[in-house]
């Protein structure tokens, strides 16, 4: 790949630094996900691109990670509990966030409440509807979502494991506020 650079980043990063690429830069980025392995298979070999990107690299979720800069945070999720991510946002700030489990899976959503009024004691589909509380059933692969021009105000980050009556789940998870 003589004159390539590959990059892994996340798509809250390529939002941030998007709008300062000169057009002609931008269009020599190539950019890839989970239905477009193809594109980034024919850039990279597939003994070293990561499983996760549809090669045969074997490495662990946070040697991938750790490699971008960032790091996931692992949570256990007990049966029949849930995990709540509370993060302030400023009016027309940008959030985003990636997430994966190894197996199994778990129902995601996203709640806003105004500046000051969340406490972990609330119930968070008190808030405002952001991203539908749904079943995510992609085992292995990674999630990623972006928010941008927010409202200002505090957002949920909410796994909801409650269904599963005997099934822990462990959660990589990271997000990031701009």
């Amino acid at each position: 790949m003589p004159g390539c650079l590959l990059l892994l980043i996340t798509t809250q990063v390529w939002a941030i630094i998007k709008p300062v690429l000169e057009e002609r830069t931008r269009n020599k980025i190539v950019i890839t996900n989970k239905q477009t392995d193809a594109a980034l298979l024919e850039l990279v070999p597939d003994d070293v691109l990561p499983t996760f990107l549809g090669g045969k690299c074997p490495c662990s979720i946070g040697e991938k990670i750790s490699n971008s800069g960032a790091s996931f945070t692992e949570a256990q999720i007990k049966a029949r509990g849930d995990l709540k991510i509370a993060v302030d946002v400023a009016e027309g700030g940008v959030l985003g966030w990636e997430f994966m489990l190894e197996s199994h899976d778990i129902k995601f959503g996203v709640y806003r409440f105004h500046s000051g009024s969340y406490t972990d004691k609330l119930a968070v589909t008190s808030g405002d509807v952001i991203r539908p509380l749904s079943k995510s059933e992609t085992k292995g692969e990674l999630q990623a979502e972006t928010l941008e021009n927010c409202k200002g105000g505090t957002y949920v980050l909410y796994w909801d494991n409650s269904y599963s009556m005997m099934t822990a789940k462990t959660l990589k998870y990271i997000y990031e506020v701009a």
